[in-house]
């Protein structure tokens, strides 16, 4: 990990830290985000991304391919499990140090001029969380009347997916419980990933209504340490009837796993009205 700046931390008071994920070989973004770290006042720490190109089958151990291929005909990509192999690498990292809090970016996030001044206020206001998101489509968020009146920052929870992961913040707890998890097994890319694990596990997890944190790239586009077009081609079958009956399984599991999405997401509504306190 590295020091981006050498600047006074001025998050220090509050337990957080702050990460970015960056490719060695993405030099222009480094310092693109050590100038924003200048410009903007804080102190970042850089995390090498895992290039997916470099993965060897020992790396892929918790990673669950046939499960994969029960919603996908493709496996996920070198690229897709090197950019969740760089957030595992992140929750380690965080928790390897004596922060109460991470705020954990993708190199291609804007650090907006009201970034410290909010998260100070979420951090010091709010309580009962796990992982908030810190950019988000203001339009897939559901508008509950969580907030009191006067609150200057507003939290909402997702009605949709993908959530992305070009900036959030998480507690200890959050990350030790991510980790085992991603451990344990994972099989989809890292955004869907994380939310079915935070919905599944009632780990509340609300996103700002109005985003501290932009991106350099629209919601159809992807971070170069994902950039990777390398998913295998579905394996041939044995006769057409084979094909058709695989087809139908496939089709069979990813109804139900939408399904199953539909029914996390609304218990996770209930558990972040349950938790989520403001003060």
């Amino acid at each position: 990990m590295d020091n981006m700046n050498e600047q006074k931390d001025p998050l220090a008071d509050l337990g957080v830290i702050l990460y970015y994920i960056n490719l060695d070989r993405d030099t222009a973004r480094r310092d693109d985000m050590e100038q924003q770290a200048r410009e903007q006042g804080v102190l970042l720490h850089r995390i090498p991304g895992v290039f997916g190109a470099d993965l060897k089958p020992e790396d892929l151990r918790s990673y669950d391919d046939k499960r994969r291929k029960r919603l996908s005909t493709a496996s996920l990509g070198k690229g897709e499990l090197g950019c969740l192999l760089s957030h595992i690498k992140a929750f380690r990292t965080f928790l390897d140090s004596d922060a109460k809090y991470a705020v954990i970016f993708e190199d291609d996030a804007v650090i907006l001029p009201e970034f410290s001044d909010k998260l100070r206020y979420i951090i010091e206001h709010t309580s009962g969380w796990g992982y908030v998101k810190l950019y988000s489509d203001p339009t897939k968020m559901y508008e509950t009347n969580i907030n009191p009146e006067g609150t200057e920052v507003k939290l909402a929870f997702h009605k949709k997916l993908p959530w992305k992961t070009v900036a959030y913040m998480l507690t200890r707890e959050a990350a030790k419980k991510l980790l085992n998890l991603f451990t344990d097994r994972y099989w989809l890319p890292v955004d869907a990933q994380l939310a079915y694990f935070l919905m599944r596990y009632d780990i509340p997890a609300p996103g700002v209504m109005e985003n501290i944190v932009s991106t350099r790239y629209p919601f159809n586009e992807q971070s170069t340490i994902n950039e990777m077009e390398d998913r295998r081609a579905p394996e041939p079958g044995n006769s057409q009837k084979h094909c058709i009956c695989r087809s139908l399984v496939r089709y069979l599991n990813y109804r139900w796993h939408t399904w199953t999405m539909s029914y996390l997401k609304l218990r996770g509504r209930h558990t972040l009205r349950k938790k989520l306190q403001f003060r």
